[in-house]
C-alpha cells in the first residue's frame, strides 16, 4: 500500500501531467546571465564555450569564474572575451584561502551578474540544443523564482555507464516529480536557474556555509516553494554532462550527494526514506518468496505490477521528453540499486563522511 501510494502521489500523476499536459511558457524573454565555475577545466571549456555562444537567445551574458586554475584556463577565457564581449571573467585570487567548494566562486559571479535571471551549468556540460536558454527563460512566469532542469549523463563505453545513467535518471525523476507535486526539494547545478533577487533575499549561501557541497540542492531546499518553482523538461532544455567512468570516482561523487542529503529538511528526509524503505521491502519480500518457492503465478504477477508500472512511466517520460534512452535499464538496475547499492552508499557516507574538497 505504501509503495502504491507513493508511486501514484509522486510519480504517476506528476509524470503523466508533465508528459501529456500543456506546457505554459512565457513569451517575455528578458536578458539572462549564464554562470559557470571552472577549476582546471580548459579542455572542457573549449567544448562548452562554443555551445554557449551559439545559443539562440536575444540578450545574454556568460560569466565564467576561474577558480584558481593553473592549466591555461584564464588565458583561454581572455581569448574568447576578445571575440565575445558578452563574456565576463571572474578570477578568484590565488591568495584567497576560502573554504573548498564552489560557493565563494558562485557568490562572486552572482554579484557580478547584470541580469536577474541566473542560469547555471558546469564546465563539463554541454546544452543539448541552441534553444536551451530560451526553454529555461520561457519557464519563468509571474511569481516564479526558480526553474529546475534536467541534466542526463551522456553515453560512454564501459560497463559502469548504464548504471550511472540509470541512477541519474531515477534521482532526477524523483526530484522532478516531487517538484511537480508541489514539494520541490532539490535540483542539480548542471541545469538550474533562479533569480538574483531571490538569492540575495535568502542571504546567499549564508545558511549552509559550514558545508562545501550543496550549492545546488541545499539552495533549492531553502528557496523553493510550491508556488515559486517551475520545472522545464523539453528536450531542448536538457544539458548533457560527462559521467564518471571509474567506479571509485562515481562512489566519491555519490557519497558527496548523500552527505548533502543529511542536511535536507526533516519532512523531505522522512518522505524520501519512506519511499526507499517501501521499495526495499517490496523487493526483499519478492526475493524471499521466490527463494522459498511459495510465490505462485498470481503472486508473481502482483509483485511485478509496481515495477512494470514504474517502467511504463519511465518510457512515457522518454517518449515525451527524450529523458532516458536505455529502455531496458530500469528493470535491470532498479532491484540491485534499491536493495544493494543505495544502502551500501548510505552506510559508506555515514561511516566515512565526505571531506571538503573541490
Amino acid at each position: 500500500m505504501v509503495q502504491a501510494y507513493h508511486l501514484g502521489r509522486y510519480f504517476v500523476l506528476p509524470t503523466l501531467r508533465k508528459a501529456y499536459g500543456r506546457n505554459t511558457q512565457s513569451a517575455d524573454l528578458g536578458p539572462v546571465s549564464v554562470i559557470v565555475v571552472a577549476k582546471n577545466e580548459k579542455p572542457r571549456l573549449e567544448t562548452l564555450l562554443p555551445a554557449l555562444f551559439q545559443q539562440d537567445y536575444p540578450q545574454f551574458e556568460v560569466i565564467v569564474v576561474d577558480n584558481q586554475s593553473w592549466d591555461g584556463s584564464y588565458e583561454l577565457l581572455h581569448e574568447w572575451k576578445a571575440i565575445h564581449p558578452n563574456l565576463q571573467i571572474v578570477a578568484v585570487a590565488e591568495h584567497i584561502k576560502a573554504k573548498p567548494g564552489k560557493k565563494l566562486a558562485l557568490t562572486l559571479a552572482i554579484k557580478k551578474a547584470a541580469n536577474d535571471i541566473l542560469i547555471f551549468t558546469d564546465a563539463d556540460c554541454v546544452p543539448r540544443s541552441a534553444q536551451w536558454l530560451r526553454q529555461v527563460a520561457a519557464s519563468y512566469s509571474p511569481g516564479v523564482e526558480m526553474v529546475i532542469g534536467y541534466s542526463p549523463y551522456s553515453a560512454k563505453p564501459g560497463i559502469l555507464n548504464p548504471l550511472v545513467r540509470y541512477e541519474a535518471f531515477f534521482v532526477a525523476w524523483q526530484y522532478i516529480s516531487f517538484a511537480l507535486a508541489g514539494r520541490p526539494y532539490m535540483g542539480v547545478g548542471r541545469n538550474l536557474s533562479y533569480r538574483k533577487t531571490a538569492f540575495m533575499a535568502n542571504k546567499g549561501f549564508a545558511n549552509n556555509l559550514n558545508v562545501s557541497f550543496g550549492d545546488d540542492d541545499l539552495m533549492v531546499q531553502e528557496m523553493a516553494k510550491p508556488q515559486n518553482t517551475a520545472v522545464v523538461l523539453h528536450p531542448d532544455s536538457h544539458v548533457w554532462s560527462i559521467p564518471k567512468h571509474r567506479l571509485a570516482d562515481w562512489l566519491r561523487q555519490k557519497k558527496r550527494h548523500l552527505s548533502a542529503g543529511a542536511h535536507y529538511r526533516g519532512k523531505f528526509r522522512l518522505a524520501l526514506g519512506t519511499i526507499w524503505l517501501a521499495r526495499f521491502a517490496y523487493y526483499l519480500t519478492g526475493v524471499a518468496f521466490l527463494l522459498s518457492g511459495q510465490l505462485h503465478v498470481l503472486g508473481l504477477v502482483l509483485m511485478a505490477l509496481p515495477i512494470l508500472a514504474a517502467w511504463g512511466l519511465a518510457l512515457a517520460l522518454h517518449r515525451a521528453h527524450r529523458m532516458f534512452s536505455l529502455w531496458w535499464a530500469y528493470p535491470a538496475f532498479d532491484l540491485p540499486y534499491q536493495v544493494l547499492i543505495y544502502p551500501i552508499l548510505g552506510l559508506f557516507s555515514l561511516i566515512k563522511p565526505q571531506k571538503d574538497k573541490w
